[in-house]
């Protein structure tokens, strides 16, 4: 196969025609032929293809690991560099950002499942911009400044339209990107900041639209109603949720709750999977887990790892969950059962996505080694 030039991009700033560049590296090709196994369905975690994700040598921290809404792409960040690879070919392009890296540990398909979102700093302004990047087209990056914000922790689309809920510093908004490059803010929560504001590592938006899920002020999960940031009912526990998943059907939550430890400390501190019922908080699941040993310097220090550590099976009734050290457990939540351990990685698992065709399941690890394997 020969070797793909270097393309420059030339993103368009819609915002102040700010000039976004990078490029699309060469790189080795790397074929995961998901779609065209010809053994029937392999057996619950076989391994179907890895690849590890390195910058100038070095492996990459994922911070972002998300299959396109029709399954046929995966995504991954690792900090200085986005993979996008196809399920039934070649690895489509490696987006490298020129300059410092980017400022938020977050990777989101739009619900068209068009283009990634991400986010990226300017670290001459300290202005944080919403980038939309169109991986058919790459060189194609459009940006929408967010502001001067010291750190964004998470963000998600609404399921439809093109509202986008950001996890920022000390509140939650929900902005719209506009034509002529502005992000309108239409819902900030809470609309009255306590003293420190109310930061949130999690946000997370309701299958219907109608609800989204973020850090409350005094425990670990606090929802509200989406079109106008009123407050709705919360679960119990007291320390900090860093990761949160809907399932598909909307009815239940679950959520990675401890205390997360200095992030430049590389400390190993336990934490709890939970999983409720959203309207009658009854609790269906809850397993130990740990957060990893690995010290944090990736210019995210103010970011938890396992962000991406829970995924759910696209019909409602298994998880995935990283957090267990070098593996993936999947449980059937209705049973509490232990479906599956799976064990093909070296060091700890930091990530996990269900492929919503519900085939295969992808998993990274903190030495940058990204595994795609088949689902139970």
């Amino acid at each position: 196969m020969s070797k793909k030039p270097t393309v420059t991009l030339d993103a368009m700033r819609l915002s102040r025609r700010r000039l976004l560049t990078g490029r699309v590296a060469p790189v080795r090709e790397q074929r995961l032929a998901l779609n065209t196994l010809k053994t029937g369905r392999p057996p619950a975690g076989m391994l179907l293809a890895s690849h590890v994700m390195r910058y100038a040598k070095k492996p990459l921290l994922p911070r972002g690991l998300v299959w396109k809404p029709d399954s046929s792409l995966l995504a991954a960040f690792g900090g200085y560099q986005f993979y996008v690879w196809a399920a039934a070919g070649d690895l489509r392009a490696v987006y490298e950002p020129l300059g410092p890296p980017t400022q938020g540990a977050v990777l989101a398909w739009t619900p068209d499942g068009r283009t990634l979102s991400f986010l990226n700093a300017d670290g001459q302004t300290g202005n944080v911009y919403l980038a939309l990047w169109d991986v058919a087209a790459p060189e194609t990056v459009q940006e929408f400044r967010l502001g001067p914000e010291d750190v964004v922790y998470a963000l998600a689309w609404a399921p439809r339209g093109n509202k986008v809920a950001v996890a920022i510093q000390d509140r939650v908004i929900v902005c719209s990107p506009t034509s002529d490059g502005r992000l309108v803010t239409s819902v900030t929560y809470p609309p009255q900041l306590p003293p420190g504001g109310q930061p949130s590592y999690i946000v997370a938006w309701s299958p219907d639209g109608q609800t989204i899920a973020s850090a409350g002020h005094t425990h670990a999960v606090q929802f509200w109603e989406a079109a106008t940031g009123r407050p709705l009912h919360y679960f119990p526990e007291q320390t900090k949720a860093i990761a949160a998943a809907w399932s598909p059907d909307g009815r239940t939550l679950a959520y990675l709750t401890g205390a997360v430890p200095p992030p430049t400390s590389g400390q190993q501190v336990p934490l709890t999977v939970v999983v409720r019922e959203v309207e009658s908080g009854r609790l269906l699941l809850s397993v130990p887990a740990t957060y990893p040993a690995v010290p944090i310097s990736d210019g995210r220090e103010g970011i938890p790892l396992l962000q991406e550590g829970l995924t759910w099976s696209p019909d409602n009734r298994r998880l995935a969950i990283a957090g267990q050290g070098p593996t993936v457990q999947v449980w059937e939540v209705g049973s509490q059962r232990l479906l599956l351990t799976y064990r093909g990685h070296r060091a700890p698992v930091v990530a996990v996505a269900w492929a919503p065709n519900g085939r295969w399941l992808a998993s990274a690890s903190s030495d940058g080694e990204v595994r795609v394997w088949q689902a139970p």
